[in-house]
């Protein structure tokens, strides 16, 4: 390699590494209120707490993959794990088992998310763009009023995980870096079921648009390492009560209602911008990003009031305005195209009006942030199911929990006496001495995965009860009884093919990772 061709990549390494700099301290700025004490009132954010602190205590009890989370539902246990987004539990778990409290846990994967979908968004534009085009397309990422707003107005911690996920999916396709996408699409998967839905077709599209052949297979990858999650999400919707409840009503999501500020004015011009120039809309792929701005943007108004007139829109999607998700990033790609090779008076003028159009949102947005500070004991000893409509309640359920049960295992027929000789999340072992035939009943909603044995042999259980608790007949006399929750066949076939796919995406990593070394094939 001549001289003059490595001073030219030391330079650009130098100026790529100040501008990650520059990236960070503009990122830590944004996430400042993230470092004060306590947590910030929002929509979702403390109910993420509350629910990665029950996720906890069952993954530490030993269920793995975790699905129901004893401690909800006023200690009747709610299987919410089974169906919504595990990413940020499993993440939020390791952190906390680090020795971080579970609100700095949920902090950490928050800010951890926005500065990792900066840095990512900037080399994700790098392959294409100049150094200073990509650096004012990732910042149009961090000061996107969406962005902003996930953060600190609804407290969304798997979207803002899903934004990572994303960033992570787009710098594999363009950076050529094929072993990390199934793990980048696996990580979407899990990340948050909405974006994951509307991700996933972007980035379909966008792979047919790049002609990217290669990287079907990987992408089947990362959806088969995530079936341990997605499978039983599907198959067992038919449990519980989500198809029957209303969990938003769509009208009162769109940008209209006093959602304005959510508008991404810069991309909007860059867009306009783009349009007016013939020079600069040439190319298919700026069609491409055009049209996934508009239809990201038109989706989240009342102009497409008739799209969300279809129930599955407003039972998977829930939110219109969860289609800026989607503006956000080809805001981003937008910026950068419009930027790429402008003359530096041009690029000064241009950045100036960005800031101006930034701060704006995001004072409005920042500037209500109200902090509240809490004993520990709010968030890990809290009973609610952390959902809105507590949608993921089985379907046998008729009498939805008001109060904690006094005790975890009674009779209620017959006479006895319980000796609780060891209990936990997912597991409860007792000593039952019945004086006669009796009934008893275990105040825990059944699912499917619960089973009993009385004295080693497998019990009938019975769920036909207003609570839909587990109840099992014991005869007279003396008996060991277990009640455990374990997968069941549908759920370890998945499990199996989780594996399988991680299996096979690793050793294609090490195949393609070995090529890249000294001395490999390439």
């Amino acid at each position: 390699m001549n001289s003059s061709l490595l001073r030219m990549k030391l330079k650009g390494r130098i100026s790529a590494i100040g501008v990650l700099a520059i990236l960070l301290l503009v990122a830590l700025y944004i996430l400042w209120p993230l470092t004060k004490r306590g947590f910030f009132v929002s929509d979702d954010g403390e109910w993420m707490i509350i629910r990665l602190s029950a996720f906890y205590q069952s993954f530490r009890d030993g269920q793995f993959p975790v699905r129901f989370l004893d401690r909800l539902n006023y200690g009747y246990g709610y299987p919410v794990a089974n169906f919504l987004y595990p990413g940020f539990l499993y993440i939020g778990s390791l952190i906390h088992l680090v020795g971080f409290s579970f609100v700095d846990s949920v902090k950490l994967i928050l800010g951890g998310s926005v500065v990792g979908s900066a840095f990512l968004i900037f080399y994700w534009l790098r392959s294409r763009f100049t150094v200073a085009a990509s650096f004012l397309g990732a910042l149009s990422f961090l000061f996107a009023p969406y962005v902003i707003f996930d953060l600190y107005g609804r407290g969304s911690v798997g979207e803002v995980l899903a934004f990572l996920a994303l960033a992570f999916c787009l710098y594999s396709i363009d950076r050529s870096v094929r072993w990390m996408f199934p793990f980048a699409v696996g990580l979407l998967v899990i990340s948050h079921n909405s974006l994951a839905l509307i991700f996933s077709v972007f980035l379909c599209l966008y792979l047919f648009v790049q002609k990217k052949r290669d990287y079907w297979m990987p992408y089947v990858l990362g959806f088969g390492m995530t079936a341990f999650f997605w499978i039983p999400a599907l198959v067992e919707r038919r449990f519980v009560l989500f198809d029957t409840e209303t969990i938003a009503h769509s009208a009162s999501y769109f940008i209209e209602n006093r959602k304005l500020f959510l508008v991404n004015g810069v991309p909007l011009l860059a867009g306009v911008l783009i349009i007016v120039n013939r020079a600069l809309r040439k190319k298919p792929l700026v069609l491409f990003f055009l049209a996934a701005f508009a239809v990201g943007a038109l989706l989240s108004t009342s102009l497409t009031t008739p799209v969300w007139n279809i129930r599955w829109m407003g039972t998977f999607i829930q939110f219109p305005y969860r289609f800026l998700s989607l503006a956000v990033f080809a805001g981003s790609w937008l910026v950068a195209r419009l930027v790429d090779r402008t003359s530096a008076v041009k690029m000064a003028g241009l950045t100036l009006v960005f800031f101006a159009m930034w701060m704006i949102p995001f004072w409005q947005i920042t500037r209500g942030i109200v902090w509240v500070e809490r004993e520990v004991g709010y968030y890990t000893t809290n009973e609610a199911t952390t959902t809105v409509a507590d949608e993921y309640l089985p379907r046998w359920v008729r009498e939805r929990p008001k109060s904690r049960a006094a005790k975890k295992l009674e009779f209620i027929e017959g006479k006895g006496v319980v000796n609780l000789q060891s209990i936990s999340t997912r597991r409860i072992e007792a000593a039952i001495e019945a004086t006669e035939q009796s009934i008893l009943r275990m105040n825990t909603i059944y699912y499917p995965g619960w089973g009993a044995e009385l004295n080693g042999f497998p019990a009938p259980i019975s769920y036909r009860n207003p609570k839909g608790a587990i109840t099992i007949g014991v005869p007279a006399g003396s008996h060991r009884l277990i009640v455990e929750f374990r997968e069941t066949p549908l759920r370890l076939l998945a499990d199996v093919l989780s594996a399988v796919s991680m299996i096979i995406a690793f050793s294609l990593a090490g195949v393609e990772l070995k090529k890249r070394l000294p001395g490999g094939v390439r």
